[in-house]
This record gives C-alpha cells, sequence and structure tokens, in this order.
C-alpha cells in the first residue's frame, strides 16, 4: 500500500465511526470504558468545546476546538447536522515495542459541522488512561483548502508545574532539555514540543500527538502570557503557503491527552500513542528484526574510519551478540565533505578509505547487518528510490538518516513516503535530526528508531561552546563548574540540571512519545567535577549508571555508542551481551520526575531490572515479585559500590540466586545506577 492509498484508508477508518444522527441536546459526554476518563463536549454554534476530567478531579476547564482556515470565516455560518457515538476494543501484537501486546479500548463521540461543501467532523475518544480528538475533514472536489492555524487550547484549571522542552523555533532537530516551570511561566511565543507534562496534586498529563501523516508538526505555547491556558502552534509550510494544504478529504492528527495519578502511571500508559494509528501496512515484516548495534562515530570521531576499524567493530558486534554495525559520516562523499574537499556527492560509491563491498561481505559472514548512514539532502539528490535499490542488492539492513531537522507537512509527507519507500526495498530505517516519534512505527514497523532526543552525542559536541573560559576544554572542571551538554532552566534561578536529572526526566517526558535512538552505553564514566570534553568521549555519571540505561530507554535497534577497546574486558559489560531491544512486559515500577527512575522488563523467560538516580545518592527495596513464581533465577547484577561516588568506572558484579519472594537492596551513589538480569535455572 502506497502512501496517498494509507491517507485515503485513515480517512475512511475515522468516516466508518460518523453516522449522522441529529441531537437535541447542546452537551455530549464521552466516557472511559471504566469510568476514569471523562469529555464534556459542548456543541456551540461554530465548533465544540470541550473540557476533561480524571478520576473526578478537573483536568481541563472548557477549551477551545477547530482550525482557522484561510478565506473562510470560522465563526459564521456553520451549521451542527449531526452526532455519532460508538465504542471499540480489541487487542494487538506488537513484537517491536516495549510490550508485546496492545489493546486498543475506548467510547468515541463524533459530531459533524458543515458550511459551504466544507464538512469538519469533530472525534472525541475517552481511553481509560487518556483522551483524544481529531478532525476530520471533508472538502468539495478539486477545492483546495489552506490551515492558517489550528486553535486547539489547553484550560488547566490552576498554575500547576510543567516540564517542557522549548525549542526556541520552528524546524529543529527536537534535542533541547525538559525543564521544570509553572504554566504561567511559558510564555506566549514559546516552542514546547511534545510532550507536555504537567503535574498536580490530582493527576500527571502529557500532552502529544499521534499519527501525524499530510499535516504539520504540533508545538506549544501560552494562549496568552501569564494564563494557565496552552494554544497549539502548528510549523509553517516550507513554501509559505500556510500551515497545511489539501485539496482531498483529510484528517489532523490527534492531539492526545496522556493521564495517570502519578508520572510512572504515564510510562505505563496503555498505548494510546499507537493505537491511535492506522494499522501495519507492511505485509510481511519478517525481515525487520531488532537488535542492538555497535557504532563508529561517537568516542573518537571518523576522521580515521577505514575499513581496518569497521571491520574491528563487527568483529566486536558478534562477539557481543548484537545484530548490527552502523557506519556513519563519512563513509561516501556527502555535501558536508563536498564543501571540504571538493568531491562529487554519491550515496552509492565509498571513499578511497572504506572498501564497502569488503566491509559487508564480512558482516554477512559474521551475522551482523549493516545500517548505513546518509544525509537526507544527499538521498534526496541522488535520488530516494535509486540509492535504496542499490542498498537492497548490497544485503544492507538499514538506512540511518539524517537532518531532515523539520516538522513542516513537506517535510512530513517525506518522511512518510521515504519510510514506504524503504519497506518496499525491505530496509529499516533510523531517522536523525528529526521530530519526535508520533506512532507511525505501527504503520510501518520498519521505522526501527529515531533521535530527537538530547542524547549522549551531544556531550561531545557542545560542552566547548557552553563554557565561559574556552580554555578549559579537556581541562578537569572544580565541583560546581557547568557539567556539560545543560540549558539553562527556565525558573530564573540560574540553576542548571545535572546529566542525571536528565536521564532521570526522558523517561516521564520524550519516551512518553515513542522510542528514542538516545545511545547509551559509554565506558569512560566520570562524575561531573572529573568531566572533560576530549577525545575519547567520557560521559557523566557512574558505569552502572550508564549500563542501566541501555535496558530502560526503549528503542528497537538500540545504538551501543562506544569502541571495541573499551568494551572489551571492561567491568559490567557481560550485561550488554545479546542485550535485548524489546520486550513482552514493561512495567514501571517507582520513579520521580529528574530524580530517579525504576522499571523491570521481560522478553520470552528472561526479566531485567534497572534503577537511575540523580545528583542524590539513594536507596531503593526491589521487591522481586515480577519473576515467575515457583522458580530459582540466576541474577547478573551490575552496581555501584561506595567508590563509584568519587571513581564514576568502578562497579561490582556479582552473580546471586533469588526467588520471587526476595527482595533486594539497591544502593546508589550520586549519579549511579543498578541493572540486573534474571535467567531462569534448569
Amino acid at each position: 500500500m502506497n502512501f496517498k492509498h494509507l491517507l485515503l484508508t485513515v480517512a475512511a477508518i475515522t468516516a466508518l465511526n460518523i453516522s449522522v444522527s441529529f441531537a437535541s441536546t447542546p452537551q455530549s459526554v464521552v466516557t472511559s470504558p471504566n469510568g476514569a476518563v471523562k469529555i464534556v463536549v459542548t456543541q456551540n454554534e461554530s465548533a465544540p468545546t470541550y473540557s476533561l476530567s480524571f478520576n473526578g478531579a478537573a483536568v481541563l476547564n472548557e477549551s477551545q476546538t477547530g482550525l482557522l482556515f484561510r478565506d473562510v470565516d470560522p465563526a459564521a455560518g456553520w451549521k451542527f447536522v449531526g452526532k455519532s457515538e460508538s465504542s471499540h476494543n480489541e487487542s494487538w501484537t506488537n513484537r517491536f515495542g516495549k510490550k508485546s501486546t496492545y489493546t486498543d479500548c475506548y467510547n468515541q463521540t463524533a459530531l459533524t459541522y458543515v458550511k459551504d461543501g466544507l464538512e469538519i467532523r469533530y472525534v472525541f475518544r475517552a481511553y481509560d488512561d487518556a483522551a483524544a480528538f481529531r478532525y476530520g475533514i471533508s472538502v468539495p472536489d478539486g477545492k483546495q483548502y489552506v490551515v492558517e492555524q489550528d486553535l486547539t487550547q489547553y484550560a488547566f484549571p490552576a498554575d500547576y508545574d510543567v516540564w517542557t522542552s522549548n525549542q526556541k523555533r520552528y524546524n529543529t532537530d527536537h534535542q533541547q532539555f525538559f525543564v521544570k516551570e509553572k504554566l504561567s511561566q511559558i510564555k506566549e511565543d514559546a516552542f514546547d514540543a511534545c510532550p507536555v507534562v504537567v503535574e498536580s496534586p490530582d493527576f500527571c498529563a502529557a500532552i502529544t500527538e499521534a499519527a501525524l501523516i499530510d499535516w504539520a508538526g504540533a508545538q506549544f505555547a501560552s494562549a496568552k502570557n501569564g494564563s494557565t491556558t496552552l494554544k497549539t502552534r502548528l510549523t509553517p509550510r516550507k513554501d509559505k503557503n500556510g500551515r497545511v494544504v489539501f485539496t482531498h478529504s483529510t484528517v489532523s492528527p490527534w492531539r492526545v491527552i496522556m493521564l495517570g495519578k502519578k508520572p510512572v502511571d504515564l510510562v505505563n500508559n496503555s498505548g494510546a500513542v499507537l493505537n491511535l494509528n492506522p494499522r501495519c501496512q507492511i505485509e510481511d515484516t519478517s525481515w525487520i528484526k531488532p537488535g542492538a548495534s555497535a557504532w563508529d562515530w561517537w568516542s573518537n570521531g571518523n576522521k580515521g574510519m577505514n575499513t581496518q576499524t569497521t571491520i574491528d567493530r563487527i568483529d566486536m558486534a558478534a562477539q557481543m551478540g548484537w545484530k548490527y554495525m552502523t557506519i556513519d559520516d563519512p563513509w561516501y562523499c556527502s555535501w558536508k565533505m563536498q564543501k571540504r574537499i571538493g568531491c562529487n556527492i554519491d550515496t552509492l560509491q565509498s571513499t578511497d578509505a572504506v572498501d564497502m563491498p569488503k566491509i559487508i561481505a564480512h558482516a554477512k559472514e559474521k551475522g551482523v547487518g549493516i545500517f548505513l548512514w546518509v544525509e537526507s539532502q544527499d538521498l534526496q539528490l541522488c535520488g530516494v528510490e535509486k540509492t535504496f535499490e542499490q542498498y537492497e542488492k548490497w544485503g544492507v539492513a538499514g538506512c540511518k538518516i539524517d537532518h531532515m531537522n523539520a516538522d513542516d507537512q513537506e517535510t512530513v509527507n517525506w518522511i512518510n513516503e521515504t519510510l514506504a519507500l524503504a519497506a518496499k526495498h525491505r530496509l529499516m530505517v533510523n531517522f536523525h535530526g528529526i521530530y519526535k516519534p508520533t506512532g507511525i512505527e505501527r504503520t510501518y514497523p520498519n521505522l526501527v528508531t529515531v533521535e530527537a532526543v538530547r542524547g549522549n552525542e551531544m556531550g561531545k559536541s557542545t560542552l566547548g561552546s557552553q563554557l565561559k573560559d574556552r580554555s578549559e576544554v579537556g581541562t578537569e572542571r572544580p565541583a560546581g563548574a557547568y557539567l556539560g551538554n545543560r540549558a539553562v532552566a527556565r525558573t530564573g534561578s540560574g540553576a542548571t540540571p545535572s546529566d542525571s536529572a536528565h536521564t532521570a526526566t526522558l523517561p516521564f517526558t520524550r519516551y512518553l512519545c515513542g522510542f528514542a535512538d538516545y545511545t547509551p552505553g559509554g565506558m569512560l564514566n566520570r562524575q561531573p567535577e572529573k568531566y572533560v570534553r576530549t577525545r575519547p568521549t567520557q560521559v557523566v555519571g557512574t558505569r552502572a549508571h550508564e549500563l542501566a540505561l541501555c535496558v530502560l530507554y526503549d528503542s528497537p535497534v538500540t545504538t551501543l555508542c562506544d569502541t571495541p577497546e573499551h568494551y572489551r574486558g571492561a567491568a559490567g559489560v557481560e550485561i550488554l551481551k545479546n542485550l535485548p531491544t524489546v520486550w513482552d512486559e514493561t512495567t514501571a515500577l517507582d520513579g520521580a520526575i529528574g530524580e530517579f527512575f525504576v522499571q523491570t522488563r521481560r522478553t520470552g523467560c528472561v526479566y531485567y531490572a534497572a534503577a537511575i538516580t540523580d545528583v542524590n545518592a539513594r536507596q531503593y527495596k526491589l521487591n522481586l515479585s515480577f519473576l515467575a513464581p515457583g522458580k530459582t533465577y540466576s541474577a547478573l547484577i551490575v552496581k555501584d559500590v561506595p567508590d563509584s561516588a568519587k571513581d564514576a568506572e568502578k562497579v561490582e558484579v556479582e552473580t546471586i540466586d533469588v526467588t520471587a519472594g526476595d527482595t533486594l537492596t539497591i544502593d546508589m551513589v550520586r549519579n549511579g545506577g543498578w541493572v540486573a538480569r534474571f535467567v531462569e535455572k534448569e
């Protein structure tokens, strides 16, 4: 099924749930199957408004909906023509995520308004732990419509704490920090990316979007400086013709509000973002194989890239039981190389230093698949399908496509069309320099990870520019000095979040949207005062903290960042052998945003557990009741030791027998962590 057919399918699925029947009351109440989520929709003259509650607590007061079209009066001439109600309950299997079975269960109400042949269907869904709504649009054949603005607002009833990531402008790589502030501190000109996470005494809510197809990506800002109401900002089109242009019936992305009593409930969300996307469009997915990947760019850079260094990494991947090797810049003449040395851009011709046929043949012999990095603009210049056809002939497993750095309608369409083309040629895709995931991986599971996160990569590239004294680069800094790749919070306090606070923030923020290519696994571990920006690259936090991230963070293809010489023989590295990257079950046990996080996972009969903490040392009692009862497990544990508070590479590795009735005490030093694998004994 091609991309245009997918759009028609999405519109048809929406339309099936909207039969016209006249309403006699001005309000409709949509309640989730368990009664926890309630959406009250008020049928106003030109467009409905909505309010939202969770377990009886008000989440949103009456809030605006709608779209502003060019040359269409938003207030006059609209006619409400009908309402429909429906329910849905089904389960589906997903072998590419944090759990293998998802339940898609909701109640829905749809209201239809018409004006001069233009029809808008306002569709509201109530899940047990989320609310969602979208706009289905039917237009007269051949007439062009331009969306100038998304009028959707979120009117929170009080000035709650909020975690936001201000991208500072449209069209970015979505790599800013999530910082804590008050709703009233968000400005009218903010560019807060999905998700916006709100904490109140009665609930936690995360605002994001799902099924971003043939539309512009959304950011959020204050509806008015000092207020607690958020507005939606759509990215302008490249051609400056509004935000969204269409001449056919279409649907907007879903506006999603994930809900829970506390932050871990958001992490354990039943999967609204995936459920709200079209079903898989790839008939045979057997060639899509999740797994860990070695990588060659991060630690030392690739100025010395050659055939032998690449083969060494392939050999390490095979020894570690990792399925892939990601070959990064500069294996071919990219636009950056062209500017530097004047070569001809060619996505099908490796440089003289890289014998690609030899590398691919060696990787095949070792049972390791190859991901090839490619610049998006080079891909377009040389031809997307031409390049994919050749990569398929070479036997390449996938592509790491970089630097789109936009979420306008044209780029969103290119992303989805490229995924469809990659699937046609049996190629997996890792997008870097891209917007957050919106669940399209359900439709195209060959999308195996995306960046859109401030990951380990940023630690090597931004520190020097942030230090007040550039002479500090490559030198140790005293405690309390700038800690590396940090951004100042908008609290006005001048505080900067630590690296470990950032890693403990991501599970409750960015990862709510979906997987991320954080590239964990750095083995030159340092406490902040010992960290230096130098080659090879270091990471802030203990060895146990960094290894825990490899288990805690979601990414069907998990790129592990360090070099063979740093992995081989390193204490604790055995926890990364045959590392699973997709799971049958995942449960967030406990945590607080920016402070700590504890999670368990299961793949088949093997269990993992991991924990991280921020700048504060922390003890946690882990009840092992998540293990199967009546069985004994051999637990391989990698943990901090007291000396890790000074020497972050210090770690203890132990193997003990445990059962579901046991409780383990986890002691984490500052910036520390803990990780374990539980294998059933014969």
